[in-house]
């Protein structure tokens, strides 16, 4: 943001009315005329035909959040349905570790490793960043509901690739196919694409209404 931008704002506003008061005084004096009131308006905002530009940074950051926010939703998911949260979550990080590590580091024991937290930690931000990407390039251009609708469709979709596609790959991930993770990317969808929408500057989300 350009923090010099009101302040120009305001000298050129200034200076505008100014001229405008000028130029009406002169004209009345030419007229041998008196001026029955004086009115000036801001112009009206520019409005460009081009679309929004993309932001990286604020898709980069949307997905990131969203991130967190689903892995909280889906603690919050086991937690009410009575589930051990801190063994659940000591699994899917070494299930998302053994991604870059190897089967190797599977449970049993589902113990805790810093190291393996470290690398699912930064994995996660990984994809959650790539994945922000994503979906911030489909709704760019979308009004807020839009936006969080296509998000919605797009958790889903991620589900659908990470628990369907990647099991291919990677088997052990079938255990972490259920309610929760499915929620959870629809979370994921709909902060990403909302957080994006709403981080982008004013002026660009205004041209999309």
């Amino acid at each position: 943001m350009n923090i010099a931008a009101p302040v120009a704002r305001w000298f050129f506003l200034r200076r505008y009315k100014a001229i405008l008061r000028q130029g009406a005084e002169g004209l009345a004096h030419h007229l041998d005329a008196r001026l029955l009131n004086e009115r000036t308006d801001e112009l009206p905002p520019l409005r460009s035909g081009r679309a929004p530009p993309f932001d990286i940074a604020a898709a980069v950051g949307a997905g990131c959040a969203a991130g967190v926010s689903s892995t909280f939703l889906q603690m919050g998911i086991w937690l009410g349905l009575s589930y051990p949260v801190w063994d659940m979550l000591l699994r899917d990080s070494r299930f998302a570790a053994a991604i870059v590590l190897g089967p190797r580091v599977l449970p049993p024991p589902a113990t805790f490793d810093l190291f393996i937290m470290l690398v699912a930690g930064i994995l996660h931000f990984v994809l959650s960043a790539t994945y922000g990407l994503a979906i911030a390039a489909l709704v760019n251009r979308m009004k807020m509901t839009a936006a969080v609708g296509l998000g919605t469709i797009s958790g889903l979709l991620l589900f659908i690739l990470n628990m369907g596609g990647f099991t291919g790959v990677f088997p052990w991930f079938v255990a972490s196919r259920d309610t929760a993770a499915a929620v959870a990317h629809l979370g994921f969808g709909v902060t990403a694409a909302a957080c994006y929408r709403y981080a982008q500057p004013l002026g660009i989300r205004a041209h999309s209404h």
